[in-house]
């Protein structure tokens, strides 16, 4: 939730500041899916364990490739938070949003994907303890 938050409220204030008669989403649209996000927010933690409880555990190879899967998924995440910014610089948005935004969302699209590539070392290397 602390990721989602500011992500969401920074669209909105962006997306509410177009007129109407550009906008191609109906006017429900925004608050509907605000509503299907913080919905699936609040109730995962109260469905996770029954979901997770019918699950088999998994074997050791399961595991590893498990494991392995994550670390290529997260080090393409910090890859991947990336690819708005730099569509951002070319597209010449960068004189036509104010200069605070601009920074803003380069120090988040940072912050994002340094953490998608520490979750990553830290991912591999528990996969080489446990291996060990």
């Amino acid at each position: 939730m602390g990721l989602f938050l500011p992500y969401m409220v920074f669209v909105l204030i962006f997306a509410m500041r177009l007129p109407q008669q550009s906008q191609s989403l109906p006017g429900w649209f925004v608050y509907g899916a605000a509503c299907y996000f913080f919905g699936s927010i609040l109730l995962f933690p109260f469905l996770r364990k029954k979901v997770l409880a019918g699950a088999p555990p998994l074997t050791v190879e399961e595991q590893k490739v498990q494991r392995s899967s994550g670390v290529r998924a997260a080090r393409r995440m910090g890859y991947v938070w990336w690819i708005g910014p730099i569509f951002y610089v070319f597209s010449g948005e960068l004189t036509v949003e104010p200069w605070w935004a601009s920074i803003l969302m380069f120090c988040w699209s940072g912050l994002l994907s340094w953490g998608s590539f520490r979750f990553a070392r830290n991912l591999e290397a528990k996969a080489k303890q446990n291996a060990v």
